[in-house]
């Protein structure tokens, strides 16, 4: 297999779902892609301008805005890349959970600019996430059996995660 030719091979066939940002930090501008603005239900225009970062973490659930802001400064501070499953708020009023993971990187004098990342939907198929990397790969195949109507295969995956959720 020649993953250079297949664009989507390493990526578990979720880009086209991925919505990509870069923050500058100094700024404290965000600008995201098209993705990233459906994800986040706002203007595609507004994120090619850019907007500012409170806007976009005004619309996490109060409740994970606490744990989001810590590792968030944790990744500025140490340059490490950091990954976060979180729930945003949308315009209906339901949540989304979201997975995001970025790295925030320095200029030349070693001052945080620019915090790049991406975003995708965590209920999509081939979103794994988790401390678990084992029930985090069950719980990625699960969604994908049912959503290509594979019951046998749910079915064994199901039976799979419970018994991990039981150690």
């Amino acid at each position: 297999m020649n993953i250079a030719g297949d664009n989507n091979a390493f990526v578990g066939g979720v880009c086209e779902s991925m919505g990509f940002f870069t923050w500058s930090v100094p700024d404290n501008i965000l600008f995201g892609d098209a993705i990233f603005a459906t994800l986040y239900e706002l203007p595609e225009i507004d994120l090619r301008k850019g907007v500012s970062v409170e806007q976009i973490l005004s619309k996490i659930v109060e409740h994970d805005r606490p744990a989001m802001a810590k590792r968030i400064h944790e990744a500025i501070v140490s340059g490490e890349t950091t990954s976060s499953a979180y729930r945003i708020r949308l315009s209906d009023g339901v949540s989304r959970e979201l997975v995001a993971f970025g790295r925030c990187n320095r200029d030349d004098t070693g001052v945080p600019s620019y915090f790049t990342g991406a975003v995708m939907d965590k209920s999509l198929p081939g979103v794994m996430f988790g401390d678990d990397a084992l029930e985090a790969h069950c719980r990625s195949a699960h969604s994908l059996a049912k959503t290509t109507g594979n019951e046998l295969a749910a079915r064994y995956l199901s039976s799979a995660l419970t018994l991990l959720s039981r150690r």
